[in-house]
């Protein structure tokens, strides 16, 4: 599955909790800071909650390669 959602990539480890979790999910409009395990999973939450991308940035971990991580969707 192809993704529609835009994200930058940062290095700096301590946006993130542990290694496992690259995706870090900001929101604009007041909503709790998230982390995700797989790509599919912030679609999830985007979708879940009607969010327009506007309302939020999505961070991918730099530090983390996409194919070491289990079940991960990395086909952009």
């Amino acid at each position: 599955m192809k993704t529609k959602l835009k994200y930058v990539r940062r290095k700096d480890t301590k946006l993130f909790p542990c290694r496992t979790m690259p995706w870090r999910v900001e929101s604009r409009i007041g909503m709790n800071l998230c982390w995700f395990y797989r790509i599919d999973q912030v679609e999830d939450y985007v979708k879940q909650f009607k969010l327009k991308p506007s309302d939020y940035r999505i961070v991918l971990n730099a530090n983390v390669k996409l194919e070491d991580l289990p079940n991960q969707l990395h086909v952009f």
